[in-house]
């Protein structure tokens, strides 16, 4: 089935349901899909990455596949930043089977597994503002 939002756009309503991110420009951590404003400061961006296909299911022909998704921390510190990458890498770790209704539409998130340790990138060219990545495989499934 094709998905009627991407990866990472169904993982950004995961985190502001979670309350990890919100939607509002103005809210605490603004949450964003494949682009990054310049303000404010502490922000997330998420973005589709290269997944993994797991074969397919013999009774539906269904392609089994693990969606890959980035998610950016940038973090007026390093200490701001490197606390909420490792509580959004946390908090999504135990999760299974959790809905995430987007519109119309509800997508059931079945787990979210890092690829790796949370990484540091650094900070801003011309900035002080830290940066930090997650990358993650999402199992997920549409329902309407």
């Amino acid at each position: 089935m094709t998905l009627a939002h991407s990866p990472a756009d169904i993982t950004r309503y995961l985190l502001v349901q979670l309350g990890l991110g919100s939607l509002a420009s103005s809210g605490s951590w603004p949450t964003t899909v494949s682009q990054e404003p310049d303000t404010p400061d502490n922000h997330l961006a998420l973005w589709d990455i290269v997944g993994r296909i797991d074969g397919r299911y013999q009774t539906s022909g269904e392609v089994a596949e693990h969606y890959g998704v980035k998610i950016g921390v940038r973090a007026i510190s390093h200490v701001i930043g490197a606390a909420r990458a490792l509580l959004i890498a946390d908090s999504l770790a135990p999760l299974a089977n959790i809905g995430v209704p987007i519109g119309s539409h509800l997508y059931v998130i079945q787990a979210v597994t890092r690829t790796g340790g949370i990484i540091y990138a650094g900070t801003e060219l011309n900035s002080f503002r830290h940066l930090f990545t997650i990358n993650l495989l999402v199992a997920l499934r549409q329902i309407n």
